[in-house]
């Protein structure tokens, strides 16, 4: 059967464009290898972004003024983009000479502690030495005075047995 015009007036008799809403449904009732949907139509919408983008505009000529206004421009956006490289240049120049600056304070401070560590060492070695020192001279003293007891003791000995063989013989 053949569709006339007349029929497709018939079903849609405005005969504007609809979009097609297709709604899966789950219904319990399902048959086996059944699916239900329903179809809603809905009037067409205009929301709908176009398929192609539209033309670029058109450009106008350009007079000498547009131009040399143009590139004043263009030279100043350079200007101040190299007074900022320039800017950030000096910031980090200036930030590294403050870190050099910080480096140095640092190891001056270390030298500075681990001299006083280093001399306070050497003072407290001197002052063992020196300790050291004194307490064997007064050991060599104590033991002098001992050889020198014991000399007397002995002298005093060997004198007085010749004194006792002295007087033994002349007696």
């Amino acid at each position: 059967m053949r569709d006339t015009p007349k029929q497709k007036d018939a079903i849609h008799p405005d005969s504007s464009t609809f979009d097609a809403i297709i709604v899966w449904k789950e219904s319990p009732k399902e048959k086996a290898g059944g699916m239900a949907y329903e179809v809603i139509l809905a009037p067409a919408s205009s929301d709908t972004a176009p398929l192609r983008p539209g033309s670029p505009p058109k450009e106008r000529p350009l007079s000498q003024e547009d131009i040399e206004k143009k590139l004043k421009e263009a030279e100043e956006r350079r200007q101040a983009e190299v007074a900022a490289k320039l800017a950030k240049v000096a910031k980090d120049k200036e930030r590294a000479q403050e870190a050099v600056k910080r480096v140095e304070e640092l190891n001056e401070s270390f030298s500075k502690t681990s001299e006083k560590r280093l001399s306070a060492k050497f003072e407290a070695a001197d002052e063992r030495k020196d300790a050291q020192i004194k307490e064997l001279q007064e050991r060599l003293k104590e033991h002098e005075k001992r050889r020198e007891s014991v000399r007397t003791k002995k002298l005093n000995q060997s004198l007085s047995e010749e004194n006792v063989s002295e007087n033994a013989a002349s007696s």
